[in-house]
């Protein structure tokens, strides 16, 4: 069996070794303020040995102008009062300011009087300075989830429900924030229920990008949209972060281009492609649109088989575009068929052209258009 002084030195042991081992400042003070023990992380937090600051006064570690939370500090522990977590600002032995978290608890002899304190002091400027740079970072996310012109959706990973919009999403799909977060990010969709395939897969991580999807705003009204899919992880929550933009304008210009594309080459195909030998004779023709493709008409054959003489017309129909080129198609058709059935007779070969084009087209458009019929032989021109 120990005695009880043996109990007290092997008690007295832990306390110390707990002490010494501990990470925060843990000091012992006398209701005046003065420091009566200093441990290990102490010397390590203030820079201060036991030896350099035992004996000295508490608010030696304090700012000058929180002097006054010391004695306010230990006015409390004289009432028996605990204090927990005081946040506030202290120096080191090099002048360096840190951020401390202090816990006072009073001390109390055998009679029940209280006789000093026991304070924990845990350096937090490494945890404020983290703090404080995820809260500015969260601000900038936030400026830039507000401030982002492409719709960006929050959805929440398990239920698919959407949680969070910015403004652009609310203008894109015309939904306030409160309705839209009462739907589930299918709910968005316009495809058929085939259709859904991709935007599952994108929603499960499978893919992270759907180039071309179909959805609906809260009027009914469709467009053509393009999604990336991310996922994040805030605050323990599995969250998917979509990106849409609406690309229905792009993909009506992509058309657009395919079809002046087509057109263009159409054309190119509607010009002579083979040519014409006479002797004594060298023939060039080139044409070059100011626009994708135009108007500009040009044409050259032999009218008779048995003469030399050589047919040719230039045209140019007002205006530009696909209008201009298919009202020039239209005239070359014309004309082949009417040089065959006119033969050198132009004023009714004009006659019937001029037909065609009051018919067929706008009463804004227009044609000029020269047909000129040379023979080689004596240089003459019709």
């Amino acid at each position: 069996m120990l005695t009880s002084g043996e109990m007290k030195e092997i008690s007295h042991s832990f306390l110390n070794s707990i002490i010494e081992s501990s990470d925060d400042a843990i000091i012992g003070i006398t209701l005046k303020g003065q420091i009566a023990s200093w441990n290990q992380a102490a010397e390590r937090i203030y820079g201060y040995s036991s030896q350099q600051i035992k004996d000295q006064p508490l608010w030696q570690l304090a700012l000058p102008e929180r002097h006054d939370e010391i004695q306010q500090l230990l006015r409390s522990v004289a009432q028996s009062k605990r204090i927990s977590h005081f946040r506030t600002m202290h120096l080191r032995s090099d002048g360096q300011a840190i951020f401390v978290s202090l816990s006072l608890s009073p001390i109390f002899n055998p009679a029940g009087h209280c006789f000093g304190a026991a304070l924990i002091c845990r350096d937090i400027t490494r945890q404020l300075h983290e703090e404080q740079t995820l809260q500015e970072t969260q601000e900038k996310y936030r400026q830039i989830f507000r401030c982002e012109s492409d719709a960006i959706l929050l959805i929440d990973a398990k239920s698919r429900a959407i949680v969070e919009a910015n403004e652009a999403a609310l203008q894109l799909y015309r939904y306030t924030l409160d309705e839209l977060i009462q739907l589930r990010f299918s709910d968005l969709s316009g495809e058929a229920d085939a259709g859904k395939h991709d935007l599952v897969r994108c929603l499960s991580g499978n893919v992270d990008h759907i180039p071309a999807t179909c959805h609906r705003r809260k009027d009914g009204d469709t467009f053509i949209a393009d999604i990336s899919i991310s996922s994040i992880l805030c605050s323990g929550r599995r969250l998917l972060v979509a990106i849409v933009r609406d690309v229905s304008e792009r993909q009506r210009n992509q058309q657009l281009l395919q079809s002046l594309a087509m057109a263009r080459e159409i054309q190119r195909k509607l010009l002579p492609q083979d040519s014409i030998n006479l002797p004594h004779l060298d023939l060039y023709a080139s044409t070059r649109y100011c626009d994708e493709i135009g108007g500009d008409f040009y044409d050259y054959f032999l009218p008779h088989a048995e003469h030399h003489s050589l047919g040719f017309a230039v045209g140019d129909v007002s205006g530009h575009g696909i209008s201009a080129a298919l009202l020039m198609a239209m005239v070359k058709g014309v004309f082949r068929s009417a040089i065959e059935q006119f033969d050198g007779d132009l004023e009714a070969l004009f006659i019937a052209l001029n037909r065609q084009l009051v018919h067929h087209s706008r009463d804004d458009n227009f044609m000029t258009f020269f047909y000129g019929l040379f023979n080689p032989d004596d240089h003459s021109l019709c």
